[in-house]
């Protein structure tokens, strides 16, 4: 009974014929009616591999022809079929060569001497299925590589250990303004803007940095191109294994314009919001304070024709209109900052401190950056980085139970940077804020191209830096 039914077409290139003859003979024994071709020569196979491209299934291969011999030989047969594969049968067990022809790309190397059906119909077996699986897997990876290389989007592949960059597509050097070759020579922290990644500190813990800045980016990342114009990116990572080598495939998306017409919108919401305020302010301070002052000089004409029974609550009264007055100018000034009239940021800080925490209870400490003066934000970033502080005074004066308060303003680098940490009740991270004080606080920092991080623990209070690219006035 014949081991395998499925027809084989094999090229059998052997000058000797009595070889040639037992080798049909072995393939008859085991195969269901085998087409077997026989060459006497190099010329002859050459021809008929010509004439018939890929019509094989396997070629069975003497190494001493007439007209070529040896590892001329194979490298001749190795291009003339580079897609069938060649079985080298022999008279010489030269292991030494053997093992080279395999190198070489050869699928198996048999001594005649030692040959039987069943040796020859499994090395055959065996040759064609491990030929089909290598050219599956040089298709597969040739799609990839074109998924890769053709992407529209920037691809690049680098080391998660140093971050020097492996390979990047076309896509990548263009959005950056590099050749791909220079890119090679770069890690993938030199594209990113400043201040993301401190190039000072150990390549281990940039690399640290970087993995989590992807892994917990809740915005995309801002990267610097070759002009140093800034590119916001949403960065997906995958891990890879390329030939035993651990490396990490990064996807970026370039969200660029669509920050911005999301800022633009934001803006727009942000603007009416603050005119509203201006307005709710202004009306207070202008009208109510005036109205409230008119009642306090009407009673103050009454006063001498009261008797002596009834100055207790005109003096309550009175009282009333000074503790309404107050707090409405408070009020008023909340919602409209004066620095926005006189450019005295640093006291309308201190102004919001003292009317917060007004009952001494709390111990705040504030921290204003020098270097402000001189490089001064402008006014925009200003009242957005009150709105910011406004709102989580007001969420630690609500929630925190606090005994200590402290708020830093400063710049680093490029970035301007508010932290605002107490000591209170804390809360856990794993049921993350989602109101709308957080929401507002978040789009405000994500508006001038920041981040804002918030850390905290039952217990162990909460930590909220909001760090923004400074906006020059």
């Amino acid at each position: 009974m014949k081991d395998e039914q499925r027809l084989f077409s094999i090229l059998v290139i052997e000058d000797n014929p009595g070889d040639a003859f037992i080798i049909s003979e072995y393939l008859d024994e085991k195969m269901e009616k085998p087409e077997v071709t026989i060459a006497v020569d190099f010329k002859s196979a050459q021809a008929l591999l010509t004439q018939h491209q890929h019509a094989f299934d396997v070629i069975l291969l003497d190494l001493t022809l007439p007209d070529k011999i040896g590892a001329p030989l194979i490298d001749e047969m190795l291009q003339l079929a580079p897609s069938v594969p060649i079985i080298i049968l022999t008279g010489f067990a030269d292991i030494s060569f053997s093992v080279r022809s395999i190198a070489l790309g050869i699928s198996d190397y048999l001594n005649k001497d030692e040959l039987t059906p069943a040796m020859l119909y499994k090395s055959i077996v065996h040759a064609i299925e491990r030929k089909r699986s290598y050219s599956q897997l040089v298709e597969s990876e040739k799609r990839y590589f074109q998924l890769f290389e053709l992407s529209p989007q920037p691809m690049w592949v680098l080391e998660p250990d140093t971050l020097q960059l492996v390979h990047v597509n076309e896509t990548t050097a263009r959005c950056f303004g590099y050749s791909k070759a220079e890119l090679m020579d770069r890690r993938v922290t030199d594209l990113l803007a400043t201040g993301l990644i401190d190039a000072d500190l150990p390549i281990a813990e940039q690399s640290l940095l970087y993995r989590r800045l992807i892994d917990h980016s809740i915005t995309s990342i801002k990267h610097r191109t070759r002009s140093g114009e800034l590119r916001d990116m949403e960065v997906y990572a995958t891990p890879l294994q390329l030939n035993d080598r651990p490396l990490m495939l990064v996807t970026a998306v370039d969200v660029t314009e669509r920050n911005l017409f999301e800022q633009r919108l934001t803006r727009a919401i942000i603007k009416a919001q603050e005119e509203e305020r201006y307005e709710i302010g202004a009306e207070l301070h202008d009208n109510i304070c005036q109205i409230l002052s008119s009642g306090q000089l009407s009673l103050g004409m009454l006063k001498r024709n009261l008797p002596e029974s009834a100055m207790k609550w005109y003096e309550k009264g009175l009282e009333c209109i000074h503790l309404a007055t107050d707090e409405i100018r408070n009020l008023s000034h909340q919602l409209a900052p004066s620095y926005i009239g006189e450019s005295s940021f640093r006291s309308s800080v201190q102004n919001l401190l003292e009317s917060v925490f007004i009952h001494g209870n709390t111990k705040v400490a504030f921290h204003y950056d020098e270097a402000l003066e001189e490089q001064r934000p402008d006014k925009e970033q200003l009242l957005n980085l009150y709105r910011i502080l406004q709102e989580q005074l007001k969420n630690i004066q609500k929630y925190a139970q606090a005994a200590t308060v402290e708020i830093d303003l400063f710049l680093n680098d490029e970035s301007l940077v508010l932290r605002i940490a107490d000591d209170g009740v804390g809360f856990d991270m794993s049921e993350s804020p989602t109101g709308i004080g957080f929401a507002n606080m978040r789009r405000r920092t994500e508006l001038f191209g920041g981040r804002m991080i918030i850390q905290s623990a039952p217990g162990n209070g909460c930590e909220l830096v909001a760090t923004m690219l400074l906006k020059p006035r």
